[in-house]
């Protein structure tokens, strides 16, 4: 059996720092989400020397002392699913690399971000009318009279009126995820 012998006046350390952005306030992840989230730090050949996990990292980092100088790769190589959250992080940016140098310190950052899903909302309002003449067009009287008040989370509020209706439906696109109240506010009299 052979046995590497390094001497520690001969190395380096390097420090690597994870951030995530986009996730609101009110969202802590998981030990789980955290154990999901995987990484490798990888040496000039590619090969793995060291593996943690977000769950291994304090407040979003994790140091190495004691590391050959040389050139370096952290890569994540897996990221948790958060529930009403997309992960936007490109590609290119799951890894990093640098060059550790004799007594020197090697710092890597990597940032993961995330987008809120988005999704449409869909409203349908059917109203029978007869008028007076025997047509069943609803008047712009009536259609100017009622209106849809919706509110959604993050403070999310607007009001709709039915005279933007194409037979009976709106859409709302690119809303954020999430629980909607939808209300009816109808001034029609006669």
């Amino acid at each position: 059996d052979s046995e590497v012998v390094v001497n520690v006046d001969n190395t380096g350390s390097i420090t690597i720092n994870k951030d995530i952005t986009g996730l609101n306030d009110n969202v802590t992840l998981t030990d789980e989400q955290k154990k999901a989230m995987t990484f490798e730090l990888r040496n000039a050949e590619g090969t793995a020397v060291k593996t943690f996990t977000y769950f291994d990292m304090e407040n979003g980092s994790i140091e190495y002392d004691g590391m050959i100088p040389g050139d370096y790769t952290v890569v994540e190589t897996g990221h948790p699913n958060i529930s009403e959250y997309m992960f936007t992080t490109a590609e290119g940016d799951l890894s990093k690399s640098g060059t550790l140098n004799v007594g020197g310190v090697l710092t890597l950052d990597l940032t993961n971000s995330y987008a809120h899903d988005k999704g449409d909302l869909e409203l349908i309002k059917t109203i029978s009318c007869e008028n007076w003449d025997g047509s069943t067009t609803v008047p712009d009287s009536i259609k100017n009279n009622i209106s849809f008040e919706i509110k959604g989370p993050f403070g999310y509020s607007e009001t709709v009126s039915y005279n933007d209706f194409t037979e009976g439906k709106f859409t709302l696109t690119g809303l954020d995820v999430g629980e909607y109240i939808v209300t009816e506010k109808n001034e029609v009299t006669g």
